[in-house]
């Protein structure tokens, strides 16, 4: 069998910009060690993020859509997985002007309760 990486999440992620995304790179039929490297789709290019050689990564979403993946490297070759896209927005982006928003951590459960133009919304998401 050939030797692949693959990541988890996969796309899109949809995320709260300044929320972190956990990524995960498992390597299948390596020959000897694999040494990894993430890189961010930027410009019409890949490009090596600085410092980001171990088989996780955390990115700190911010406004936009960021391409990830991870390249990496057995005794043998260099294998690339698939691309995936964390997706963030800010809750002013979905509401627009007359915003007012409170944002809660509990434990487990992320929750942001938005007001615009007296509408009511809240977004809950699972978190690690």
């Amino acid at each position: 069998m050939a030797f692949t990486v693959s990541i988890t999440p996969t796309n899109p992620t949809n995320v709260c910009a300044g929320e972190i995304v956990h990524f995960v790179a498992t390597p299948a039929s390596p020959v000897g060690e694999v040494t990894y490297w993430w890189q961010e789709y930027v410009g019409g290019a890949w490009s090596n993020i600085s410092g980001e050689t171990n088989a996780t990564y955390n990115l700190t979403s911010q406004v936009g859509t960021t391409k990830i993946r991870v390249a990496a490297n057995d005794t043998d070759s260099t294998v690339y997985s698939s691309a995936t896209w964390v997706i963030a927005t800010s809750v002013y982006d979905t509401f627009g002007a007359g915003l007012a928003t409170i944002h809660t951590d509990l434990g487990t459960l992320h929750t942001d309760l938005a007001t615009a133009n007296g509408h009511l919304a809240i977004i809950r998401k699972a978190t690690e």
